[in-house]
């Protein structure tokens, strides 16, 4: 799903939600996206601060294959896209414990939002 959000592919991002089973643990992969996009601004963070590549790897608790692929990820995406889809990721989070919507409708927001970045 993440490779679908970095590619910004909408259509495939829907597709993967209807073949998996993100509805059902929805809550738990709303949190997983969340990660994802808190370690791509702390990777953003620490490399604008010129920190080695170790010390990240220390910090955010990743392994060094991890690290190297989202260190591709990061470097793809701008802090203000990464504040922005944690933005939404958790404006989604509160709507989905607050409101009786359809969570498919939350969800497309969501995906259209985090594609459009």
């Amino acid at each position: 799903l993440m490779n679908h959000i970095n590619n910004k592919d909408m259509k495939a991002c829907l597709l993967e939600i209807q073949r998996t089973k993100f509805k059902e643990n929805i809550f738990l992969e709303i949190s997983r996206l969340t990660w994802r996009f808190r370690t791509y601004l702390k990777i953003k963070s620490l490399k604008n601060a010129s920190v080695t590549n170790d010390e990240i790897i220390k910090s955010t608790r990743v392994s060094k294959y991890q690290f190297k692929y989202f260190d591709i990820e990061t470097n793809k995406k701008t802090t203000k896209e990464i504040l922005e889809a944690l933005r939404e990721l958790k404006k989604v989070d509160q709507m989905l414990k607050s409101t009786d919507l359809n969570h498919e409708n939350i969800l497309l927001q969501l995906f259209r939002k985090l594609c459009k970045n």
